[in-house]
């Protein structure tokens, strides 16, 4: 449960450290649990950026998402 915890705060903490990208308030949620070994996570967050640059948008989703997968390699192989 404590790995769970830090890599739900450590999530938060880098997103709100990008504050120029994304609004602050975003919300984690664990969706579910399969043979207590893989965990689903849901992150809702909202993008500060004007519609008609969509394309940059997908490329700040793709840096959070290897930020989140880098960070949460970091957070389990640690303990």
């Amino acid at each position: 449960m404590e790995k769970i915890h830090k890599l739900k705060t450590k999530i938060v903490q880098h997103v709100e450290s990008q504050s120029d990208h994304w609004h602050p308030g975003l919300l984690v949620l664990i969706r579910d649990l399969e043979d207590m070994n893989k965990i689903t996570m849901t992150l809702w967050l909202v993008h500060r950026i004007k519609h008609h640059k969509n394309s940059e948008r997908w490329i700040w989703r793709a840096v959070l998402i290897e930020n989140l997968i880098e960070t949460s390699d970091r957070t389990i192989k640690r303990n």
